[in-house]
């Protein structure tokens, strides 16, 4: 079933998004990850590492610039050889060499990593949610979606560079952790990760567009909601959004020979042209026109789109029609383009005076005769960071036909690119068409108001034009006026521009309550914690969203009975009980597999076996990474001495005299001895030891892939006899809420504390009586 079409229907009945795993955020409220030193020493190992993010990006940046101006240059010379003498065969020449292009990127995509197609933007907005994604954060996506950008884009295809950006800035996020440096073993974690992420996002933003400020309120609000930003988090993504645009700056003086003096200024892809016009009280109307024109072609093109991606998924099944599909849409777009700029022939002179060539713009002969250039021509075919810095020059005077041909032509087939399976984003395409819109309602502005173009000039209505339809598109607000701002360097034009993007987003709003990403995110059934929950399901409680019964294990664990869990289940974590049947933590499933693998056994010889039972129970296995539900119960039964008895006993501690690295024996020392003087009575039985395990010994790979129990199928048969302790690996105390609880308060805790399982017990004997995990949430919130 169609994940939109599910909507209002509650509990959703599409299931895709139960295939979608949750981050472990909760791991460092682990009892060993408490150990993990915090200090000042480590905020300095994570500057260093968000300055290494930014040199990253920026380099990164700048290489993919360079690749994709000198993949169209052999593309526009190959097709120039031939147009001039033959227009038909400079055509065929022009589309083979596109389609090529395509077919390589396609190929790549569809066959090596799925994960690099589109813009990469709604799966970070997943992943700074809690949502998994291990294929999104690797290096050969990386790789993919470098290379196969560039050939998209520089084939001709509808869409922009400056999107994927903020995916391969998020890998770059997670690589600098994988650094093989000591220093940075302390952010490999998930918690750590999700902030270096935002770094990499806000880092490829700036380099896109030379905008600092702008990059880190993009990766700000499209965390949202961000509960997990912080002041000092602010700061490293700018510092690292700074570095990112001075190092793309460097590069390209470099690259130009600039070497005697090089300039520290703020550089960006897509750095759009200086606008030094002052916007008088007539621009205020041309703002709000503008904004509403905006606000409805972007809430269309998010309709259409929607609708298309939906037909493309249902009927593009097999690989080879994806990558034929693409390399179709690559000779439709170009074939139009080519032959929009053959009817019209506006050949123009290459005069001095003229407005092309006096802003040094490379203009393109095309089918003209020499020293003659073709206007329409020269938009369609340059590149798309050039054609808007065209577009926003002050004094261009571009013809209405040629316009409205430039604008139809971008907007009917970004609407049916983007989707299709290519590596490239929206934003460029969206301020083209923006750019196209405002030279044409800048004729009808003369016109209406009898104003003078001295008052109101074209390169600032492009300006508010590129916002408008952004806006529309992506529905950014705060973040867009800030990119807008610094890539003109005109903080006049700021008030002209906030009322574009209020009655942009107002309009669009109204039309379709959704952004392009938003869309993506339902279509590919991202369960997303939103800030809202529906009318509909407010009066709903804990006990209609939780799942039973509950897999368990007592405190100290057999090897074979963990081993049995992790084979039969996917579980990602398992409540840890006491004698009583009461949950004291949670164990996570990469945790167990760890214990066992180290051989962490349990030694104390005077402690008494367990007993154990199974009671045959109803197969609902239907959470993939969360202890919820399984084909048996597990229980223990109480000790075999009366536990009045027991707590008049005095505990007993087996601490090892050894430091570790860090020097946190004595912290554990304390911990240990404060909870046996508790008198907890799951530590009389069975007192606790020393951890076999280090923190780091639980931290995560490059990709945050969760560990497979296969690994210790052997050493768990061998050893299927010996016990576990979980306590000091176990989440101490973890959250709960009771049966009665309402979905406000559930939902409030899985946004503001990023939990990933959130158990369910009875008020009166501290039982548990259900499980409730993200999927669960999720299924009663909307999109």
């Amino acid at each position: 079933m169609r994940a939109d079409h599910s909507m209002k229907i509650y509990p959703r009945p599409d299931q895709e998004f139960k295939k979608k795993t949750s981050l472990d955020f909760q791991r460092v409220w682990g009892n060993i990850y408490k150990l993990r030193p915090t200090g000042s020493f480590v905020q300095g190992y994570m500057w260093l590492l968000c300055g290494i993010i930014g040199l990253m990006m920026g380099v990164t940046a700048f290489l993919l610039d360079i690749l994709v101006e000198g993949l169209m240059k052999i593309r526009w010379d190959a097709a120039m050889y031939i147009i001039p003498n033959n227009v038909g065969v400079g055509w065929f020449v022009l589309v083979i060499i596109s389609a090529l292009y395509v077919f390589i990127s396609a190929i790549m995509v569809i066959y090596i990593a799925p994960a690099a197609l589109g813009s990469g933007v709604a799966e970070a907005m997943g992943i700074l949610n809690g949502v998994a994604y291990p294929d999104y954060i690797c290096y050969k996506t990386f790789f993919v979606k470098f290379f196969g950008l560039a050939l998209a884009v520089s084939a001709g295809i509808c869409g922009g560079k400056e999107g994927p950006l903020v995916h391969m800035g998020s890998i770059c996020g997670y690589a600098a952790t994988a650094l093989p440096f000591n220093c940075f073993r302390y952010f490999r974690n998930d918690f750590e990760k999700r902030k270096l992420l935002a770094v990499g996002t806000a880092a490829g933003v700036s380099a896109a567009f030379g905008a600092p400020i702008g990059g880190s309120l993009f990766a700000y609000e499209m965390s949202k909601p961000s509960t997990f930003w912080s002041f000092s988090l602010t700061w490293k993504i700018f510092f690292a959004s700074s570095i990112s645009t001075f190092v793309l700056s460097i590069c390209k003086q470099i690259y130009h020979g600039d070497t005697e003096h090089i300039k520290v200024i703020n550089s960006g892809n897509v750095k759009l042209a200086t606008s030094k016009a002052t916007p008088y009280l007539d621009s205020m109307v041309a703002a709000i026109f503008l904004g509403a024109i905006g606000g409805m072609l972007g809430a269309l093109f998010v309709i259409i789109n929607n609708k298309l991606n939906y037909y493309r998924k249902k009927t593009l099944t097999q690989k080879w029609m994806k990558v034929l599909e693409s390399v179709i849409l690559v000779s439709l777009t170009v074939s139009v383009f080519y032959f929009a700029s053959v009817i019209t022939n506006e050949c123009t002179p290459e005069s001095q005076d003229d407005f092309m060539i006096a802003k040094g713009i490379e203009v393109k002969q095309f089918s003209c005769e020499e020293h003659n250039y073709n206007r329409l021509a020269t938009l369609l075919f340059d590149s798309q960071s050039n054609t808007i810095k065209t577009f926003m020059q002050e004094g261009n005077d571009f013809q209405l036909y040629n316009m409205c041909i430039f604008a139809a032509v971008w907007y009917f087939f970004t609407c049916i690119t983007s989707g299709t399976a290519v590596p490239c984003g929206i934003f460029l395409p969206c301020i083209l068409i923006g750019c196209a819109v405002s030279q044409i309602y800048y004729k009808f502005h003369i016109i209406m108001f009898e104003v003078s173009s001295q008052t109101m000039t074209a390169g600032t209505l492009s300006i508010l034009g590129a916002a408008a339809v952004l806006s529309g598109s992506t529905r950014m607000t705060y973040s867009l006026a800030v990119i807008m701002l610094e890539t003109t360097s005109n903080v006049d034009l700021f008030l002209p521009i906030i009322f574009t993007l209020f009655s942009s987003y107002g309009i669009g709003t109204l039309l379709i309550n959704k952004s392009i990403y938003l869309g993506a995110l339902r279509s590919k059934n991202v369960p997303v914690i939103g800030q809202k929950i529906p009318q509909i399901n407010r009066n709903l409680s804990a006990y209609n969203l939780m799942s039973t019964p509950v897999v368990s294990f007592h405190f100290v664990a057999k090897v074979g009975d963990v081993y049995f869990q992790l084979h039969n289940t996917k579980y990602s974590g398992f409540p840890v009980m006491n004698s009583r049947n009461q949950p004291i933590g949670i164990i996570e499933r990469d945790t167990l597999i760890t214990l066992i693998q180290k051989n962490a056994w349990y030694e104390d010889i005077g402690a008494k076996r367990l007993t154990s039972k199974f009671i045959d129970g109803k197969n609902t296995l239907t959470e993939n990474g969360t202890a919820r539900t399984s084909s048996f119960i597990h229980r223990y039964e109480r000790y075999d001495e009366d536990y009045n008895q027991e707590k008049n006993r005095v505990p007993s501690n087996n601490i090892n005299e050894s430091m570790d690295d860090d020097g946190s024996q004595q912290m554990l020392n304390d911990v240990l001895v404060k909870q046996n003087q508790e008198g907890n009575e799951y530590d009389y039985q069975y007192p606790r030891q020393q951890p076999k395990l280090k923190w780091e010994d639980l931290n995560q790979n490059f990709k945050s892939a969760e560990k497979d129990y296969k690994t210790i199928e052997q050493i768990a048969i061998a050893n299927s006899e010996q016990l576990l302790d979980l306590r000091p690996y176990m989440i101490e105390r973890p959250f709960s809420v009771i049966v009665r609880d309402g979905i406000q308060k559930v939902h409030m805790m899985f946004r503001c504390l990023h939990l990933r399982q959130l158990l369910v017990t009875n008020i009166d004997n501290g039982e548990i009586q259900g499980i409730i995990t993200r999927q669960d949430l999720f299924q009663y919130m909307t999109l």
